[in-house]
């Protein structure tokens, strides 16, 4: 659906459709029941109708998605702010349900086994301010989600509200103010109960993902680009040998310069914030994988495992091999 807005108001939208991305099940019209109250026998008749509806892949629907934006974005006149919103909103969407159609495809997926590989993915991801990474993640959790609690929307806003407290120690853990972060978390929290749409509730709690990750940090300072900038460079590199020279050069600041600027803005010096990267990775991989400690030293941008071991016991009180 693509919506045509003239200063702000809708006239109307283009459909195209209707097709869907998988073999339509109960899961199709839990939602349509919920919300428009339909009885048993209007379901009956709606599951009849969407066995003759043409199925598509969700890449292609993706591909359909873009190009219906790029062919009909000329028609709106100004409301610029509130279409780039919509599109945002759709295009969260059409990841929420791809995830959701990958989920239902893979046979081996354990769909009864909350994804606890995937929450402390999305924690580091918020720990280290990569965003575009947690968002990535955060979709494809909330396409879990709706699989997992079959679209009851109590029950996945219980879970969406877990993930928010989660990330809110996440953001405290970071070096956030505690009183800012919690006051955040009660808008937040109070803004999901108060809605019964799904879809609205998941692109309120992506659009705070930026302010966990990004505006929270780095919002209050003048130079919060260039520190920006410089924390996403060390999340993209920290595996490789890099160096406070390294990451002046890239946000072409003199390093001396640059190093009292990341201390003031983030509270921390160049060194602690990489090894908080690298410990927090190698903390996700220990978790989850059972690769040889010396092999998660070497991929998290450490030369030994024995100065390894000695920083993560410093960021962690415990040894990697305690912690696995």
């Amino acid at each position: 659906v693509y919506p045509l807005i003239i200063k702000d108001t809708m006239l109307g939208s283009i459909i195209v459709g209707p097709f869907l991305m998988d073999t339509p099940d109960s899961s199709l019209v839990l939602d349509i029941k919920n919300k428009y109250k339909v009885n048993t026998e209007g379901l009956l008749k709606l599951m009849d109708d969407a066995h003759e509806i043409k199925i598509i892949s969700p890449e292609l629907a993706d591909q359909y998605m873009r190009l219906l934006y790029y062919i009909m974005s000329g028609l709106n006149s100004g409301s610029q702010e509130l279409l780039m919103s919509n599109q945002e909103r759709l295009l969260q969407q059409s990841r929420i349900n791809e995830a959701i159609q990958i989920y239902k495809s893979n046979v081996s997926a354990k769909t009864d086994e909350y994804p606890l590989d995937k929450e402390a993915l999305l924690v580091t991801k918020v720990k280290t301010g990569d965003t575009e990474s947690a968002k990535a993640i955060l979709n494809d959790m909330l396409g879990y989600l709706m699989l997992y609690e079959k679209h009851e929307i109590e029950n996945l806003k219980i879970r969406i509200i877990e993930l928010c407290v989660l990330l809110s120690r996440a953001a405290i853990e970071r070096g956030a103010a505690s009183n800012i972060v919690l006051e955040l978390n009660n808008k937040l929290v109070t803004s999901i109960m108060a809605s019964n749409d799904i879809y609205d509730i998941c692109y309120t709690f992506q659009d705070n993902i930026d302010i966990f990750t990004d505006t929270l940090f780095f919002a209050s300072e003048k130079n919060s680009g260039l520190i920006k900038r410089a924390t996403e460079y060390i999340v993209a590199h920290y595996s490789e040998n890099i160096t406070l020279q390294d990451v002046a050069l890239n946000t072409h600041l003199n390093s001396s310069y640059l190093s009292t600027l990341f201390k003031h803005i983030t509270g921390l010096s160049f060194k602690e914030y990489l090894n908080t990267v690298r410990v927090e990775e190698a903390k996700r991989l220990l978790a989850n994988t059972d690769y040889p400690i010396i092999d998660i030293a070497i991929a998290c941008g450490f030369n030994d495992q024995s100065y390894f071991t000695k920083v993560f016991k410093k960021y962690t009180g415990i040894t990697p091999k305690n912690f696995r």
